[in-house]
């Protein structure tokens, strides 16, 4: 289940508050993303869980939106994008759209939950590691 696009008003307005505690407060991050058109550039506050594929840290986050957000196109047309998570600042990679069930294989109860709540079609999942400093 997507929301549905007659909230996307009441969403943006929360945005607007939430980017302020997301970036301390799990399992929200800040997505840094470019606008893919206008060059400008966005921060969207958005749930993400971390976890491990073999010996590689990812991290996933639901699509609620479905794919078609502009946040989710952003980061896919550059193919890579920025998140922050407790003041810390990561890069994230090798993005890829996975379903349900393989994210929470992946990042475990986060996703089972989120899968049970919100359930969204699918996820963007992506290598995760710690953004230079500098």
């Amino acid at each position: 289940m997507a929301v549905p696009p007659r909230l996307r008003p009441q969403v943006q307005r929360f945005n607007r508050f939430a980017r302020r505690f997301a970036v301390r407060v799990p399992p929200f991050v800040v997505v840094h993303n470019v606008g893919r058109k206008s060059g400008r550039a966005y921060e969207t506050p958005v749930v993400a869980f971390a976890g491990y594929d073999g010996g590689t840290r990812l991290v996933a986050t639901p699509l609620a939106w479905g794919r078609d957000a502009g946040w989710c196109l952003n980061i896919r047309a550059a193919g890579s994008y920025t998140l922050t998570r407790r003041n810390h600042r990561y890069l994230v990679d090798e993005l890829r759209i996975v379903a349900p069930a393989e994210a929470a294989r992946i990042v475990g109860g986060g996703a089972r939950l989120t899968n049970a709540v919100v359930r969204p079609q699918e996820w963007i999942v992506g290598r995760l590691r710690r953004a230079p400093t500098g």
